[in-house]
């Protein structure tokens, strides 16, 4: 997803992120309990290689979730296709026990473009799968599940649709050009992986009403309250609109499954928040 506005270094996203509208500080204050007890199994003085995928110009959560343990090391390298938010992010404060970081600018959905010898004992990614297919969601699992370490932890702060209303397909390419394809990996990759339909979608055009207007009615109501400026509310709306299909809690599991992960879904404990239902954290470990 490559020069996106609201994502860009004066992009909306940035007033979404710190209005906690999509439950990153919930999800760093769970993410730091995660991490301590995944700490404390490991043997005392380890240190920990850490990859963010789709790393943006502000990596919060995982900063956050890295500061949590402070008698630990932290090797961190976080990727993202975007050279705006890459450099943004190199100029970013991560705590003093992040003693390495490393910045690529790469596709987050494609790891072979990382270090082929390069495994990782924490892998995490943040809003970013809701834009993947389930197939194209099935292959990423599988790749990190390749780069993880023996003992590895991949953890996924993301948005989902609720299970009572069916998946929607989304489009391969963007109604308003079609020269732009909105397909996160590519076809080589998911021939490789052979993944195929690991749940039913529906074609938009097929359904009476769409889940999202709900949800967006929702999250422009929480904008404003939050005192959202009326560009910055059209900027992210017209980005869900076009782009997030996302699959729901319940297929991800199905989907982690296949790829040979057992996950979990982890309580936020935001239940004040107006979209907690809609958000949520997951951590899943290989079999």
């Amino acid at each position: 997803m490559k020069q996106e506005r609201a994502f860009s270094r004066d992009g909306f996203y940035m007033f979404v992120l710190e209005s906690n509208l999509m439950l990153h500080e919930h999800v760093a204050e769970r993410g730091q309990q995660l991490l301590l007890g995944w700490c404390q199994a490991k043997p005392r003085g380890a240190s920990f290689k850490v990859l963010d995928l789709a790393c943006g110009g502000t990596p919060f959560s995982i900063s956050r979730m890295m500061a949590a343990c402070s008698d630990r090391e932290f090797h961190y390298t976080g990727i993202d296709i975007n050279p705006d938010q890459v450099e943004a992010a190199r100029a970013f404060k991560f705590s003093a026990n992040v003693v390495k970081t490393t910045l690529l600018e790469g596709n987050a959905w494609d790891l072979s473009t990382l270090p082929p010898d390069e495994s990782y004992d924490i892998i995490f990614t943040g809003m970013n799968t809701h834009h993947g297919s389930p197939p194209e969601i099935y292959c990423l699992l599988l790749q990190v599940k390749g780069k993880l370490s023996p003992g590895g932890i991949y953890i996924n702060h993301d948005l989902f649709r609720p299970a009572t209303v069916p998946h929607l397909t989304r489009p391969q390419f963007n109604p308003e050009d079609p020269s732009e394809s909105f397909a996160m990996v590519s076809d080589e990759i998911l021939n490789k992986y052979h993944a195929g339909d690991l749940i039913s979608p529906v074609d938009h055009d097929q359904i009476a009403s769409d889940w999202r207007d709900q949800f967006l009615e929702r999250y422009v109501e929480a904008l404003q309250q939050r005192g959202a400026h009326e560009a910055g509310i059209t900027q992210v709306v017209d980005h869900i609109r076009r782009r997030d299909f996302p699959v729901s809690t319940a297929d991800i599991k199905v989907i982690a499954e296949q790829a040979g992960f057992n996950l979990s879904i982890l309580d936020l404990g935001a239940s004040a928040e107006p979209l907690y239902q809609y958000f949520s954290l997951v951590c899943a470990i290989p079999r």
